[in-house]
This record gives structure tokens, C-alpha cells and sequence, in this order.
């Protein structure tokens, strides 16, 4: 019916395009063509593709964490009033995280 040179044809296309396939399924996995994304992103000002690379919930949640421990960041208590005061304004510092989290986010 066929000839072997037409089924061996035929196969070797299969299997390029298979692999072809493969490759691509693959690199758009990696870190690399996230970053490239990423960038291309960037430069570009398009948020939904940033959005889609990058956690940026989370990232601002970090964000404000890390600013929230730098600024209560202070020398030990002298008095009991003091260490009240402190006590104080960490947990205002902590109950403001998730409001200025999402704050930072929708920017």
C-alpha cells in the first residue's frame, strides 16, 4: 500500500514534531523563560503578564513585613510603661499589615 520510504517519512515527522513539542513544553517551564517574561513584562508596562509571573500579593505582604520589623526595630524598654508603649505598637503595627498589603498590591 505504502511504501517504506513514505511510513519512515511520515514517522520522522511525528517524531520532530513530538519533540519539537516536548522542547517547547519544557523551556516554558523553566526559571529562565519566566525571568525573560518577566523582563519583557517590565519593559513593556504590561501588568497582566507581570501578574501572571510574579506573586504580587505575596510579594508586597513581604514587602510590608519587612518594613514593619525595621521600623519597630528600637533599644530595650526602660520602664514597664515603655515596654506597654512597645507591646502597643506592634500589635497596631500587625493589625495594619493585611489593609497596607493590599494596599502596596493594587498599585
Amino acid at each position: 500500500m505504502f511504501s517504506k520510504r513514505v511510513v519512515l517519512s511520515f514517522a520522522a515527522v511525528v517524531v520532530l514534531g513530538l519533540g519539537t513539542f516536548g522542547l517547547y513544553w519544557y523551556w516554558t517551564r523553566t526559571v529562565d523563560y519566566a525571568m525573560s517574561q518577566i523582563v519583557s513584562a517590565a519593559l513593556d508596562r504590561d501588568l497582566e503578564t507581570f501578574k501572571k509571573y510574579v506573586d504580587v500579593q505575596g510579594l508586597c505582604s513581604r514587602l510590608v513585613d519587612d518594613i514593619s520589623a525595621s521600623a519597630m526595630e528600637q533599644q530595650p524598654a526602660s520602664s514597664k510603661a515603655e515596654a506597654l508603649g512597645q507591646t502597643l505598637g506592634a500589635g497596631l503595627v500587625e493589625m495594619m499589615k493585611p489593609p497596607r498589603s493590599r494596599r502596596f498590591a493594587a498599585c
